[in-house]
């Protein structure tokens, strides 16, 4: 009878569970995970898909990091343009800590690329040349052998006659060559690895340098051009510098020191090539009357880099030039940088913030976070400073506009060794909900970075957390309007860091509860950065006339 019993009560259970027809909601992705393409043979500049299922069915591709040696995709489709055999892997990138590189894809995918197995280069016997003479090009294959006689060479809608050419027009013309093959592959040509580029000039041609405003304020933007002599506008072919200091990233630069500094140009294809005049411009302190009913508005510029990024450079070339140049004082950059494993100190917290709270930014490097909404921008243009940062100063004064209460915030530090001490002080303009958040920044560490000329300094390095260690920022509770709260903090710099160096960057945030803006559930409502050992006091806006 007891074993009757327990045969019924078997038969009620599986027919309990044959009557639910609720679908289960999928649960998390259980491993191994296996990673697929959608064609393991191509060839060269051919498209490869790739996506990654879990053991139970489940496509994670969009939670992946799809790399090939160093080299990280940009999402699931890569494309090659040499040929050989590359073996391609996938992490499933998680929030748990004893996986900070992800889980890797139980297998990885063999990539065959076949065609254009031999390189092709393009010379060109001088790359400066006046109006009607002639340059002559050549095309070497990477086995040594001069295949000139067998290329198309060409510049825009225009093909050579032959390997020589002359202009008869000033301008920069890019000039491009193709090994023309039977390979039904390439019926246009296998192109050379490389373009050059020739600048054609005016023998009679001189450049003056001019400045829109050669008297300015500490942090005022001046706008360079450069004019030849028969009145074109050739800026976009020059670079500006100081003769004994730095050399610009863009035509516009900000001084953030009283001073006089004199200011040349010269062709970026020909150094040797410089502005006839020098414009010399006059840099005055700005006169200043607080407003003590507003404090003074910094964002923070979350910006997520990676030391095997080829295009990541770009970006931090163009976050400086917006915050140092075009902006000046309005955004402050910390850096949660990726690095691989034998580049010393530049990653403690990048799978700690990043990867948890902003897992979509991982397949997108370089992208930068403003004031931890729910936007991020992510493109290939950074290369091009004067097209892509008008776009980063437009969504800085448009994040900075949504607050018009803005907290003040205000740092005290001091060190011990390497025990640092931080006291950050927060008064709020309107009864709300607030976190507060702080992070140890390092600057100039000399170290690799991809596709960067030698040396390179990375800025801005995310080292440590100051406030809680898992998350961007702590709430700190409910403050009233004008009410001022005290915070107190120890941290430790780390042993391979430069504590001269150092600096703490801090920000409070409100409470935010448009998850479609705030995915953390708070924004930044204001920033300050603050050397380590210093003091910085509330700050405020000028009194407006």
């Amino acid at each position: 009878m007891k074993y009757l019993t327990y045969l019924l009560s078997a038969l009620l259970l599986v027919f309990a569970a044959g009557c639910n027809d609720t679908e289960e909601p999928l649960g998390d992705p259980v491993p191994p995970f296996t990673l697929k393409a959608d064609r393991t043979t191509v060839g060269v500049g051919e498209p490869v898909t790739f996506t990654v299922t879990s053991s139970d069915g489940q496509d994670v591709t969009a939670d992946c990091r799809i790399c090939s040696d160093i080299n990280c995709f940009l999402g699931n489709t890569h494309t090659w343009n040499t040929a050989g055999t590359y073996v391609v892997e996938a992490h499933y990138l998680t929030d748990d800590p004893a996986n900070p590189d992800g889980i890797a894809a139980a297998n990885t995918v063999t990539i065959t690329v076949t065609g254009g197995a031999t390189a092709y280069t393009l010379a060109a016997d001088r790359e400066v040349v006046n109006v009607g003479e002639t340059v002559v090009f050549t095309v070497t294959s990477s086995d040594g052998r001069d295949v000139t006689a067998d290329c198309r060479i060409g510049s825009g809608n225009e093909t050579f006659a032959g390997a020589s050419h002359a202009w008869q027009q000033a301008g920069n013309y890019d000039v491009e060559a193709r090994y023309m093959t039977d390979d039904p592959e390439w019926p246009d040509g296998i192109p050379a690895e490389n373009t050059v580029t020739v600048t054609v000039l005016k023998p009679s041609a001189t450049y003056r340098i001019e400045a829109d405003k050669t008297v300015v304020h500490v942090g005022e933007p001046i706008v360079f051009s450069v004019m030849s002599s028969e009145g074109e506008d050739v800026s976009t072919r020059f670079t500006m510098r100081e003769p004994d200091g730095d050399t610009y990233l863009g035509r516009t630069r900000s001084y953030h020191a009283v001073g006089k500094y004199r200011v040349e140009a010269f062709l970026k294809s020909n150094p040797e090539v410089v502005s006839e005049n020098r414009e010399e411009i006059t840099v005055e302190e700005a006169p200043f009357t607080p407003d003590p009913s507003r404090f003074y508005r910094r964002t923070l510029l979350a910006e997520m880099t990676a030391t095997w990024c080829w295009s990541c450079h770009f970006m931090i070339d163009a976050i400086h030039y917006c915050t140092h140049d075009l902006l000046y004082d309005r955004a402050l950059p910390v850096a949660f940088h990726e690095k691989s494993s034998e580049q010393g100190n530049l990653v403690p917290i990048f799978d700690l913030i990043m990867v948890r709270y902003y897992k979509q930014l991982a397949a997108n490097i370089p992208a930068y976070v403003l004031d931890w909404n729910a936007d991020f921008s992510s493109n290939s243009m950074f290369a091009n400073l004067e097209a892509s940062t008008p776009e980063m100063v437009a969504d800085i004064r448009d994040v900075q506009a949504t607050d018009a209460a803005t907290a003040g915030i205000a740092v005290a530090t001091s060190l011990a060794g390497r025990e640092l001490s931080v006291t950050i002080r927060v008064t709020a303009r309107e009864g709300q909900e607030y976190w507060l958040g702080a992070v140890l920044v390092e600057d100039r560490i000399e170290g690799y970075q991809h596709s960067a000329s030698d040396p390179f300094y990375h800025m801005n390095v995310g080292q440590a957390m100051v406030t809680a260690g898992d998350q961007p920022a702590e709430k700190i509770g409910w403050l009233e309007a004008g009410q001022e709260g005290t915070y107190r903090y120890t941290v430790t710099i780390p042993e391979a860091s430069v504590t001269a160096n150092c600096r703490v960057v801090a920000y409070v945030c409100k409470t935010s509860e448009q998850t479609e803006t705030a995915p953390l559930g708070y924004l930044v409502s204001n920033a300050v950065s603050c050397p380590v050992g210093e003091s910085v006091d509330y700050q405020y806006e000028p009194m407006v006339q």
